[in-house]
């Protein structure tokens, strides 16, 4: 069993299109449209120093990889530009824009 390594930004950035193939058109605009460069938040209130990066905003809420859990999540951010939860889901990006489109 192999020990476990956060993820790069350029291994995220890598993901990011790599994931966006696979995305309908529609999908590849509103994530150019919603797009942010990549930074480092952790989560509010949480006991360990864990960070994760926020690729997306859309209105409050904002799409951020968890690379543990190795999904995209859409929690929003608080007011001092922490996460307001740790989600564990393992979506992939079509799965969240879908969401979003919704």
């Amino acid at each position: 069993m192999g020990s476990w390594s956060a993820i790069s930004k350029s291994e995220l950035e890598a993901l990011i299109s790599k994931q966006l193939l696979a995305c309908t058109p529609e999908q590849q605009q509103l994530f150019e449209r919603i797009r942010v460069p990549i930074v480092s938040v952790t989560v509010e209130g949480a006991d360990s120093p864990d960070t994760f990066f926020v690729v997306a905003k859309h209105g409050d809420i904002v799409v951020y990889y968890q690379d543990i859990e190795e999904g995209f999540n859409l929690p929003s951010l608080t007011p001092s530009g922490a996460l307001s939860s740790l989600g564990y889901e393992q979506w992939e990006l079509t799965h969240v824009l879908c969401r979003l489109a919704a």
